[in-house]
């Protein structure tokens, strides 16, 4: 079983699940306030602001302690001082839960276990001391106990009902009554969002124990157009599954169909590549799931997924490193736990899920390449190239490996670096018989606008879109520099207006919009977009600036000055606030704008999805 692994990103959440559906946090979860910290009370309880220098002698300071270094990322530092906290109390629940939430966090599975253990008759702790304990039966294949470990006393809200009865099917079908298994899940309707879960595993399940209405239950997720755009990773892979099935089955042609399909939702998903392979060779495909035990961690992997939203990473955390203690080596799960590693901004604790991926891994490629990445977000940017370079060297077909290494040339703003990188990359893929696609123009085009090589960058721009007419991201782009350059003024408003028809839930772009209209003295229509865009980024500081322009310009100079002091606040409270930026607004805040404005230096102004700015 493999996951879609795209470079410096999470997986896609599912989107039907709202606020009310699912709690998003630990501490929503366990009701616990496990990651609240008062960073002065730590201070005044230790008596210094490095408390690991310091012999704690009182259990609210230890306690403090552990909570200001989990939310530094030191979660082993954290579970010395919650250890140091119950040597103190060994009674208190609040630590002991903590320090079994942390422990599993951490990946000490063994060592959450034996808290778990203790918990799992506490109401506030039963959640996950339960499921805890049920994984270790599904480890130990204990599977007739599961069901029972399992029954909480507290009750269970719509998403523990899902996780116990999908964990529980999968137990009773490893004890041999994967009909009785069947039934269950067709039983589990509660709640429409359960469905993709449901089918997915319903049809996991009748492939493994070669049931006949495995064929079934794979088309009809297959045919589910809700699924596939709400739940995109797991009909992903049920499409992988059942394109699998269908070789085993004999059924080459309609593998292949299917695997177009799945291709045209999710074209880098490895496993699809892998199967191609497969098709290719004539070599027989394993099943996606071997053994109840892998279908429990499949569950727990496809949970953490959905859950992976922002503010939700310490949660999804939990599930992963759940999922790894069923299935230790699996490198598509030791790659997403780095993956959300990363994001919590610890990419050297990243580096250490990267390389446990075994070598034989279709997932060790993306491994090292991410292992590469976060060598630069540790600000090792020697380290980092000379990682991709290697991996470059050692397949120059790998298209990732080099967009990786652009992102970083990019990120330091190694323009001239990128643009080189780039067209080699153009001519190596060229020469091995593989046609570039869209995105290498794109990145070299912006390379090169950033070289001010605009007689470079223009070309590119247009070939990407040869490539892929309607990408958001290079109709922004190319629409809003033809505007800043007042050079094809309508074309470039037109595309702009084609990016935010794609989509206009991207701030970014509807950004770029509002102040293409801006540059073109339509104030009124700048104000109207702009706002539209604070409504979608309303901490961005670009987009505040913007707004705040925008409004002085229509007269509505009050609420333009909010808008500075938001953009100013916002800069600040960046990792690298921008002098020139925190500059220019805090003249603006001083003197306003003059009515005979200049026109603004395009790299100041042109927006970019911050996601991408990130990588």
């Amino acid at each position: 079983m493999q996951a879609i692994c795209k470079m410096g990103r999470s997986m896609t959440a599912v989107k039907m699940f709202g606020r009310k559906a699912l709690p998003l946090t630990l501490a929503a979860l366990v009701g616990l306030g496990w990651l609240v910290v008062d960073r002065p009370a730590v201070q005044a309880a230790t008596g210094h602001a490095d408390e690991s220098l310091i012999d704690i002698r009182s259990r609210a300071g230890a306690f403090l302690a552990a909570q200001l270094a989990t939310e530094e990322g030191d979660l082993d530092r954290s579970i010395a001082y919650l250890r140091r906290a119950l040597s103190f109390d060994p009674t208190e629940t609040k630590l002991r839960v903590n320090l079994m939430m942390t422990l599993l966090g951490r990946g000490k599975f063994d060592e959450a276990l034996a808290e778990a253990e203790r918990l799992k008759a506490v109401p506030e702790a039963e959640r996950f001391a339960r499921l805890t304990v049920a994984v270790d039966e599904m480890r130990g294949k204990n599977f007739k106990r599961v069901p029972s470990t399992l029954q909480n006393r507290a009750g269970q809200d719509d998403l523990q009902r899902l996780t116990n009865r999908v964990m529980a099917a999968w137990a009773k079908a490893g004890n041999g009554d994967a009909g009785g298994a069947l039934a269950d899940l067709r039983a589990l309707d509660d709640q429409p969002w359960y469905a993709p879960f449901t089918t997915l595993h319903s049809a996991l399940m009748a492939d493994l124990y070669e049931r006949p209405e495995a064929d079934r239950l794979y088309r009809s997720l297959l045919d589910d157009e809700e699924a596939s755009a709400g739940a995109p990773d797991l009909w992903v892979q049920g499409v992988a599954a059942y394109a699998s099935w269908l070789i085993r089955d004999g059924r080459a042609d309609f593998a292949r169909s299917v695997l177009s399909s799945g291709e045209a939702v999710a074209p880098q998903f490895i496993e699809f590549g892998e199967l191609r392979k497969k098709l290719k060779s004539g070599k027989r495909p394993e099943r996606f799931v071997e053994s109840a035990r892998e279908g429990a961690a499949i569950y727990l992997y496809d949970l953490g997924l959905v859950l992976n939203r922002p503010g939700s990473e310490p949660l999804t955390r939990v599930y992963l490193q759940l999922a790894r203690a069923l299935m230790p080596q699996n490198g598509t799960i030791l790659v997403q736990i780095g993956l959300v590693e990363e994001r919590l901004g610890f990419p050297r604790r990243a580096m250490e899920y990267y390389g446990d991926v075994p070598e034989r891994s279709p997932l060790r490629r993306i491994a090292d390449l991410q292992s590469g990445l976060a060598l630069a977000d540790a600000e090792d940017y020697k380290a980092a190239e000379k990682s991709l370079r290697d991996a470059i060297a050692r397949d120059p077909m790998e298209e990732r490996a080099y967009l990786a290494l652009g992102d970083i040339f990019a990120r330091n703003e190694q323009f001239a670096e990128a643009a080189q990188l780039y067209e080699e990359a153009v001519a190596a893929l060229e020469e091995g018989g593989k046609k570039p696609d869209w995105n290498f123009y794109y990145r070299r085009g912006m390379a090169y606008e950033r070289l001010k090589q605009w007689d470079k960058a223009e070309p590119d721009f247009r070939r990407a879109l040869t490539l892929e007419p309607n990408r958001p991201e290079v109709l922004n782009y190319l629409g809003y520099s033809l505007v800043d350059r007042n050079e094809k003024l309508e074309e470039g408003l037109d595309l702009i207006r084609k990016a935010v028809e794609a989509r206009p839930d991207a701030g970014f772009i509807v950004d770029s919009l509002g102040w293409a209209f801006y540059r073109l003295g339509r104030y009124d229509e700048a104000v109207r977009e702009l706002e539209r865009a604070i409504a979608l980024m309303p901490e961005d500081p670009t987009v505040n600036d913007h707004l705040g322009d925008a409004y002085w310009k229509v007269g509505r100079k009050l609420e333009a000055e909010y808008q500075w002091n938001a953009a100013l606040a916002a800069v600040k409270a960046m990792k690298k606030p921008d002098p020139m930026l925190m500059a220019e607004i805090m003249s603006k805040q001083a003197r306003g704008l003059p009515d005979d404005e200049p026109a603004r230096n395009a790299d100041a102004a042109l927006a970019v999805d911050p996601a991408e700015a990130a990588n």
